[in-house]
């Protein structure tokens, strides 16, 4: 069972939890110098569209990377971090494979209850409007 889980953001700060089955992850991203809950929302359509797609968790300077790949009716989500946030020293920490629904759907209600914070800036950049019954169609389908 994957679940994705957020603390309401403070300043900039967001508090992330991941937890797979035998695996648990916590940190504490920044919004700067990208949003990783927008980035969020577009992998998760990516994917939804058969497309690979990353989302970068800044840690300042450290960074956690949550890669999407689709397989046919499959989905694997690689978690791998980085001391400094680049590409060359970058190692695995989990693997997570299952069906679109079972990879997806988590990442989806996370986004749900991030909006369900109302946050606004200086806390952190507001959701952009999403239509939800739309965006949970496209990801189920």
């Amino acid at each position: 069972m994957l679940q994705l889980t957020f603390e309401p953001p403070q300043h900039g700060w967001l508090i992330v939890r991941l937890d797979l089955e035998d695996s648990f992850l916590e940190f504490v991203a920044s919004d700067a110098p990208s949003n990783p809950i927008h980035e969020l929302a577009d992998a998760l359509r990516s994917v939804a569209d058969g497309y690979p797609a990353e989302v970068w968790w800044h840690l300042e300077p450290a960074g956690y990377f949550f890669s999407f790949e689709p397989r046919g009716d499959e989905i694997t989500l690689t978690v791998l971090s980085s001391e400094d946030s680049e590409i060359e020293g970058r190692r695995e920490i989990v693997v997570h494979s299952g069906g679109r629904a079972e990879v997806l759907l988590p990442f989806w209600q996370a986004l749900r209850q991030f909006e369900s914070f109302q946050v606004d800036e200086p806390h952190w950049p507001p959701l952009e409007d999403l239509d939800w019954k739309e965006f949970g169609e496209l990801l189920r389908s």
